[in-house]
């Protein structure tokens, strides 16, 4: 009994706190810019968000306002160029998981892996082509930092990864627009 006590005491505290303030008199979960406090009770609260997968790579490299433009070229025609591929593996994803689940041939199984590794391959190859290009556009005291900024192309162009949120390429394959 006590300890159901002890769990609703600590439940209600932590949804307490979770309001912050909203909807009472203090301004205390009212945090502007800098973590100072907004306007006031009632005031909006600003909400960070997250980096692009485009916009973290820019900030590793350090570019300058012209390479931003230029890179943001070279990375859109390289996801024009992903679009097919793109298509693939989301097909692929699809046609591996029913084969699975509706208990496919093994020999199926394997043919659908096959095509779906040559489909990465590819992908990874645009991805390779787009770095190389952008690599081109670095100044040498930026080329230090390239290599860091190869791994965060990964998956760029496959799924939702040059877009906020999403997964951002967690996993090889897993994050682009």
């Amino acid at each position: 009994m006590f300890v159901r006590l002890l769990l609703t005491a600590v439940l209600a505290a932590g949804f307490a706190s979770a309001q912050g303030g909203r909807g009472g008199g203090g301004d205390e979960g009212n945090i502007g810019v800098g973590g100072a406090p907004s306007a006031g009770p009632g005031a909006p609260m600003t909400q960070m968000r997250r980096q692009t997968k485009q916009e973290m790579l820019f900030d590793k490299l350090k570019l300058n306002k012209e390479q931003k433009e230029e890179a943001a070229k070279i990375l859109s025609g390289a996801m024009e160029k992903a679009a097919p591929a793109r298509d693939l593996l989301n097909k692929g994803r699809i046609v591996i998981a029913n084969n699975i689940t509706g208990k496919g041939s093994e020999e199926d199984l394997k043919t659908m892996w096959g095509e779906f590794t040559s489909v990465n391959a590819t992908m990874t190859g645009i991805e390779a082509e787009a770095f190389g290009k952008l690599y081109a556009l670095l100044k040498p005291n930026q080329q230090a930092k390239a290599p860091q900024a190869f791994e965060l192309m990964a998956g760029m162009f496959a799924g939702n990864g040059m877009a906020a949120g999403g997964r951002g390429g967690e996993g090889r394959r897993e994050g682009s627009r």
